[in-house]
């Protein structure tokens, strides 16, 4: 069954923790509770059906947790605006691409871009 999540073989360009990218550990939450800090639930399957928009999903989850540590108050990206700009299909999509469309592409607001839609075609 497909989940959403379309893996890649890792290569130069994919920097992960505690691998050979050169990221150095900082523990920026040392009991791991992340609880205080997480972004209000948002839910990616609607009644038409899943946007298979998980790693988008994913991705703005940890970024607005670590907005939410950093600054105080929450920030609600769009997760419909991630998924279009990083060429999410109906089978999925890949961090690599997330990431990518992350950096090229920046965020938008989830006010600007809200993920109501009446169809996958449409989200």
């Amino acid at each position: 069954m497909n989940r959403g999540l379309i893996p890649q073989q890792l290569d130069g360009r994919d920097w992960f923790f505690k691998g050979v990218s050169g990221i150095t550990e900082k523990v920026l939450q040392p009991d791991g509770q992340w609880d205080e800090y997480l972004p209000t639930k948002e839910i990616q399957r609607f009644k038409w059906g899943d946007s298979q928009a998980c790693v988008s999903f994913g991705a703005l989850n940890v970024l607005e947790t670590l907005h939410i540590k950093k600054y105080g108050w929450e920030k609600n990206w769009s997760d419909r605006y991630l998924a279009k700009v990083s060429g999410t299909t109906k089978n999925g999509n890949s961090m690599r691409r997330v990431a990518d469309a992350i950096r090229t592409y920046g965020l938008v607001n989830e006010d600007i871009w809200p993920s109501k839609a009446i169809s996958w075609e449409d989200y």
